[in-house]
Order: structure tokens, then sequence, then C-alpha cells
């Protein structure tokens, strides 16, 4: 069971809702470059698996994938995994630790699988595993994050795009906090109104 989801068919349509907000909403960043891709999820067990490519940008000058490009593949899966909880909003990371055991190599596929291990109305808790495609059992290396899944993370109507009107308007956490109105822009204003 998951916190702020209520059956399978929610947690997939968040997990297949973000994972195409990823690669689709901001062109040219990150996100998009990993081009995540929804694998598999189980709401019984609290877990998400999604499949990277290994491209050429994530290599480093020993052949072999940069570890920043590891921690950037953890750090979108279990951010995935801390949207699905939070009605599909991004959610920051506050801590990301990753180990590594042995090298990815290029060209390869991998999965990542996100276990929830502890979330709430604020914080989720996550630790995950990396492998190369066809070889679950040989992990590449395991990362834990926390992310902050609050209220707060409702502000941005942008976000809002990757959800149906009727599932955001019945999620209950698509509202604007007065003491944040002032800085939002004037368009945002408005876009409070109709949500």
């Amino acid at each position: 069971m998951m916190p702020n989801v209520a059956s399978q068919e929610e947690l997939e349509r968040n997990f297949a809702g973000f994972t195409h907000f990823c690669r689709t909403h901001r062109p040219g960043t990150i996100n998009a470059w990993l081009t995540p891709e929804p694998v598999a999820c189980s709401y019984d067990e609290g877990w998400i698996e999604v499949k990277y490519h290994i491209d050429g940008w994530m290599g480093n000058l020993l052949d072999s994938v940069h570890g920043g490009a590891v921690a950037a593949m953890f750090d979108n899966a279990m951010g995935s995994m801390a949207s699905c909880i939070a009605n599909g909003h991004p959610c920051p990371t506050i801590t990301l630790q990753v180990s590594f055991a042995r090298p990815l190599t290029m060209g390869s596929n991998v999965h990542v699988r996100v276990n929830l291990t502890s979330g709430g109305r604020t914080l989720a808790y996550t630790q995950a595993r990396l492998w190369e495609e066809g070889a679950p059992d040989r992990i590449l290396a395991t990362a834990s994050g926390v992310f902050h899944v609050g209220s707060g993370m409702a502000r941005n109507p942008a976000t809002l795009l990757m959800l149906p009107r009727s599932a955001a308007k019945a999620s209950g956490r698509v509202r604007f906090h007065s003491s944040k109105r002032s800085q939002l822009m004037p368009a945002m204003r408005q876009t409070s109104a109709v949500v």
C-alpha cells in the first residue's frame, strides 16, 4: 500500500504520466535526455521500475558511464516514485546517496527498481537498485533518497498538464496557498481559479 495512492490503476496512471512529463515537458533538460521509460509497478508492494538507455553523452574518460549520470538516473527514478504519491507533481530531492558496485556498459539498457520505504504528508523515503537489462541479480549500483512530497508541490499549474483535470480537482492537493499568491505571476493566479 502507498500513501495518497488509492489503487494499482492510480499508481500506473501517475507513473506513466510523470515519466512522460519528464521526457516531454522541458526538452534539453537532463530529465528529457535520460528518456525514462516505465516498465512496471506494484501498488501492493510499493515499487516502480524504470528503464534507461545508456547514451554516449553519459560517458566518462574511462569509457564507462559517469557516476553523475548514474546519480541522475537514480534521482529521476526515485523522484518518479515520490511523484506517484504526490498526485503526479514533481518533488524536490532532499537527500540522495549513491553507492557504485560495478561500471555500467556504454550502449546498454539499465533498469532501476525503486521501493518506497516510508512516506507521509511531506516526505517520501526511497531505496533503489540498478542493473543491466537481462541481469537483475547483478546489481551495479544502489541508492537511497528522501523527497519532499508536501502540498506545496501543487503550486505550479504547469505540472497539472499530466493529470486529467477531474483527477487534479478531486485530489484536493491542487490548491494555492494564500501566503504564496502574491509571489505568483498574474497568469498563474488566473489559473488557480480554474483548477
